[in-house]
């Protein structure tokens, strides 16, 4: 919806792939689904949820046996401002443009 046409909208890393499969089929859900709130510094924060039904609007990346959906607010915020990278251990970290 908001991407660059032939680019994927995120970057999921191999840890991260391989963590959200598992929590997937652990908890039988759909994928993990980013999503945008009002509060943090800038106003607006993210939210990352897993859920049980895609929605038709949100942008669907799948790699592998990992699935993430994004809702239509965050592919705006994303677009614009992230660099869109996830890393995982126990936790997902977004990155911003500039950071390392």
């Amino acid at each position: 919806m908001f991407g660059i046409p032939g680019k994927s909208p995120v970057t999921i890393t191999s840890a991260a792939e391989a963590q959200i499969a598992r929590l997937m089929a652990k908890g039988g859900t759909q994928g993990l689904r980013i999503g945008v709130k009002k509060g943090g510094c800038a106003g607006m924060e993210y939210t990352m949820d897993y859920v049980t039904e895609i929605d038709p609007h949100d942008e669907v990346v799948e790699q592998n046996d990992a699935r993430v959906m994004i809702a239509p607010m965050a592919q705006m915020f994303l677009t614009r401002s992230m660099h869109r990278r996830f890393c995982a251990t126990s936790v997902f970290i977004l990155r911003r443009l500039g950071e390392s």
